[in-house]
């Protein structure tokens, strides 16, 4: 019975942001500003950040405030409605993008 997985998951998905919202609130968080790095505590730690590819590698960590976004990366996908033409390159900033769990789950069922 695979009808109500949809809705499980995502009832879990918000349960999930709900729960991690409230830690944030609680354990401080600091994001890198050059690498996908997350530290919970009050001050980052001194090892030395890789960076991205193209950025300067093998310096200390520029530590900021981190969010929700930080925690759990969003991962989104343009909404393709049936028979709808593919997105070209030039169009993506011209439809929206949603979660990519939100549109596995309304292509399973979901509402």
């Amino acid at each position: 019975d695979l009808l109500g997985h949809p809705y499980l998951t995502l009832s879990a998905r918000t349960l999930l942001i709900q729960g991690v919202s409230i830690l944030i609130n609680v354990f401080p968080i600091k994001a890198c500003k050059c690498c996908p790095e997350v530290y919970i505590g009050k001050e980052g730690h001194p090892i030395t950040c890789h960076g991205y590819r193209r950025r300067a590698k093998d310096r200390v960590h520029e530590w900021i405030d981190g969010g929700l976004n930080d925690v759990r990366v969003p991962v989104e996908t343009f909404h393709l409605h049936m028979f709808q033409e593919v997105i070209e390159h030039h169009q993506r900033f011209d439809f929206d993008r949603v979660p990519a769990v939100v549109d596995l789950c309304w292509q399973a069922g979901a509402d």
